[in-house]
């Protein structure tokens, strides 16, 4: 834990509001843990996507995980929108703009 604050990373975190594993408190604590990580962080509610409830595993069932893939996507590869699936290209290749 020590070395923690030697950590320096751009970073996505998505949080889901009805987590019972990982709630966002739990993920608020992790990222405090790196005082020097670039956080763009996110918590995402059941209702925002539509769902009655999308918890630990949520970001895998369709159609709500889409979101999930689909931030993430345009997180790493500039120029995708969230709204719309990554270049099949970029994704074939790896191509992560640096992170």
């Amino acid at each position: 834990m020590p070395r923690f604050r030697d950590f320096r990373a751009a970073t996505l975190a998505l949080s889901v509001s009805d987590d019972a594993f990982a709630p966002p408190d739990a993920a608020r604590t992790l990222l405090a843990m790196y005082p020097n990580l670039v956080a763009a962080r996110e918590t995402v509610t059941p209702a925002s996507l539509g769902c009655r409830r999308l918890g630990h595993f949520g970001f895998l069932r369709r159609p709500a995980g889409e979101y999930f893939w689909r931030k993430t996507a345009a997180w790493l590869i500039p120029g995708v929108s969230a709204g719309e699936p990554a270049p099949s290209d970029a994704l074939a290749t790896g191509t992560t703009a640096g992170r």
